[in-house]
């Protein structure tokens, strides 16, 4: 017999998730948006890259699948939908600061590409100041950002599986 298995939707508590960045990595998901020709950035206002543009994204909830959490982050961070998600690989991040004063984290990334079901305004949560629709890489972005944005754009995904290690 199968059994269903809830996905927590709750908040961790501060305490706890401040424990889970001091000695675990946290899984994540970042979404390169595109609609046509052109990709979707936010701004970040939260540690760590608080200032860069950045992929929308974030944690994975406990019992959650992956392709599920692209489709939430990508409504609850932009108001967006989108169609199928495609994996455009992995990455590693290693922050210090993190996202708490007093040690760093240490954050698993799948990094998706999904095309917007429109071009529509889009809707920011709390955690962007504002969003911008590019078609072109800045060099001065954090090289992360222009690595999801080159492999959203490149043909040859064979190449773009490999998992890679960025600091901010």
């Amino acid at each position: 017999m199968k059994t269903e298995i809830k996905i927590t939707e709750r908040r961790i508590p501060k305490p706890l998730f401040r424990n889970i960045h001091r000695v675990l990595p946290v899984l994540c998901v970042d979404i390169v948006v595109t609609h046509g020709r052109k990709f979707l950035l936010v701004e970040r206002k939260n540690a760590p890259a608080k200032g860069f543009w950045w992929p929308p994204g974030g944690r994975l909830l406990k019992n959650e699948r992956i392709i599920d959490a692209v489709q939430r982050k990508l409504r609850e961070e932009t108001g967006l939908t989108g169609g199928s998600p495609q994996l455009l690989g992995a990455a590693e991040h290693f922050s210090n600061p993190g996202y708490f004063k007093g040690f760093g984290s240490h954050t698993v990334v799948f990094v998706f590409k999904i095309e917007a079901s429109s071009f529509s305004t889009v809707k920011l949560d709390s955690q962007s100041s504002k969003s911008g629709w590019f078609s072109a890489i800045n060099p001065s972005w954090h090289p992360y950002v222009r690595d999801c944005v080159r492999a959203a754009r490149s043909k040859n995904h064979s190449r773009l599986r490999l998992i890679k290690k960025f600091s901010y």
